[in-house]
């Protein structure tokens, strides 16, 4: 099941190609990303249950993956098996931070309104929309280590993607730079800190600035201290 997964599986793009060739600008408006949101469907018609009965906490967010991965299955005529839908939920349950829940949220309406809207509506053409009463659970959800070390990186490459620029972004468009590239990077997948983090920062903010015209030449693989910053997901 690849339904969520093709959406937010994006780590392995190269930093120094997404972020110095243009693809991190500060000048425009990118459309955030929200950090571990619900991101590329689950959907079924049915189906998943509420895990017990238990509606709160990581077990309440991983009910709402479960409905969530179900109904991409239905929806999406996935013809997922078991262990496709059992990949699914825990991909997705790392995405959206089902393990950082706080134990008093409650997903029981998000996972009423996820099993009952319909396909068309959880995902419509321009990608898997979760229903209203999802917001604000969701939006309780911290991003765990590994995620927020990911933004701090998408941070420091819209700062550079400016500085090489010559540009001062607004507030608001670096935000909307951050959120961007925290999506095209993958970091609702970021599961772990590599030992050179604080390298790639460095190397990072003192890399030459690389023209949209250098083409393929402007890789990741240019610094290669970036190539192990964060793990991601398999």
């Amino acid at each position: 099941m690849t339904g969520l997964r093709r959406i937010l599986t994006l780590g392995g793009v190269g930093v120094v190609g997404l972020l110095l060739v243009g693809g991190a600008s500060c000048g425009g408006s990118s459309t955030p990303g929200g950090g571990a949101g619900t991101g590329g469907g689950a959907g079924t018609g049915g189906g998943a249950g509420t895990g017990g009965g238990l509606t709160t906490g990581p077990q309440g967010c991983t009910s709402l993956v479960t409905t969530l991965c179900n109904r991409d299955n239905v929806c999406n005529t996935l013809d997922g098996g078991a262990s496709d839908l059992a990949d699914c939920v825990r991909v997705q349950g790392i995405a959206i931070g089902c393990s950082q829940a706080p134990a008093a949220t409650d997903f029981a309406s998000c996972i009423d309104d996820v099993r009952i809207v319909s396909c068309a509506s959880l995902f419509p053409a321009a990608g898997p929309t979760a229903p209203a009463s999802c917001s604000d659970p969701l939006n309780t959800i911290p991003l765990s280590a590994a995620q927020q070390k990911c933004a701090d990186l998408s941070e420091a490459a819209c700062e550079k993607s400016a500085k090489c620029d010559g540009i001062t972004p607004s507030v608001a468009d670096l935000q909307n730079c951050q959120a961007g590239v925290y999506d095209n990077l993958g970091c609702p997948l970021a599961t772990a800190v590599g030992a050179t983090f604080d390298q790639c920062i460095t190397d990072l903010g003192s890399a030459a600035c690389v023209s949209a015209d250098a083409g393929a030449d402007a890789s990741g693989a240019d610094l290669p201290s970036c190539d192990t910053a964060i793990t991601f997901v398999m």
